[in-house]
């Protein structure tokens, strides 16, 4: 019984890592979608300003904590189930 509810817990919390980790990706296209031109070949000011821009990107910035928040589901699963489950 104990052993059902953990393989449970563990595909619940793998379904919700791969919702976030999904989700991440989304936002974030959209965030780039939203920005101006990206320059990185044109020295270190412009690499520096493109992250600044990243930053103040909300959508940008809700994707990249939404993917910082999918692991710790992610973990959790594989300690419950074992990386071939949640793979």
């Amino acid at each position: 019984m104990v052993e059902t509810i953990s393989i449970i817990a563990g595909i619940i919390l793998a379904l919700i890592a791969t919702t976030c980790f999904n989700l991440a990706f989304v936002f974030q296209k959209k965030g780039l979608m939203q920005s101006s031109e990206l320059k990185f070949g044109e020295g270190v000011g412009s690499v520096v300003k493109s992250f600044k821009e990243f930053f103040q990107n909300k959508m940008w910035l809700a994707g990249a904590c939404l993917g910082i928040v999918g692991w710790f589901p992610y973990i959790f699963a594989m300690g419950f189930v074992g990386i071939l489950v949640v793979q």
